[in-house]
């Protein structure tokens, strides 16, 4: 179950992160995303879901672009 609670925090920090007001919040909202992608792909191996799997993979690229990206306007 924390593995669960894991993947809810910080999915749904990362959400309000990301459409918070303030700017340096919404800085953080990716690195704050990536740092539930373990927990995201432990879950998808012991349940053995390779599309899910998938998913992680797609979406920690996507969170590493966009920490690049908030990186060069910093």
């Amino acid at each position: 179950h924390m593995t669960q609670f894991l993947m809810a925090l910080f999915g749904l920090s990362a959400m309000a992160a990301a459409l918070s007001a303030i700017d340096t919040a919404r800085r953080s909202a990716p690195m704050r995303g990536l740092l539930g992608q373990p927990a995201w792909a432990y879950f998808a191996y012991t349940t053995g879901g390779w599309g899910l799997g998938l998913l992680v993979a797609a979406y920690t690229l996507v969170y590493i672009r966009a920490i690049c990206a908030n990186g060069r306007r910093a």
